[in-house]
């Protein structure tokens, strides 16, 4: 049989889940519970997402991010020059100008 732990229910009916429960069942934050409730007994358990069964089926490789944008805009049919400012941006550090002492 397993172990019973207990925790308290807040005036915002939140409740915190024991460590060793967390432990046992690999719980973090963000996690999700799911609870079933039949003849006055409740069952909690981990909720598992249906997008999880895809985990690692999406291969990634090398590649370039400003590639995959212009890509995208291209077959949107968004004017590339755009895309120009983003290279800019992404290939020096932004650096903060004086305007009062620019040609210094």
């Amino acid at each position: 049989m397993g172990r019973t732990v207990k925790s308290k229910i807040t005036a915002k009916y939140q409740t915190t889940v024991p460590k060793l429960v967390r432990e046992e069942l690999g719980l973090g934050p963000s996690d999700y519970l799911q609870w079933e409730v039949h003849d006055g007994e409740a069952r909690v358990a981990p909720a598992n997402h249906a997008f999880l069964s895809h985990r690692s089926t999406i291969q990634v490789g090398p590649g370039s991010v400003l590639d995959d944008i212009r890509s995208a805009r291209q077959s949107r049919g968004h004017h590339p020059t755009r895309l120009k400012d983003l290279e800019a941006r992404h290939s020096k550090p932004a650096v903060a100008t004086d305007p009062q002492r620019e040609g210094d």
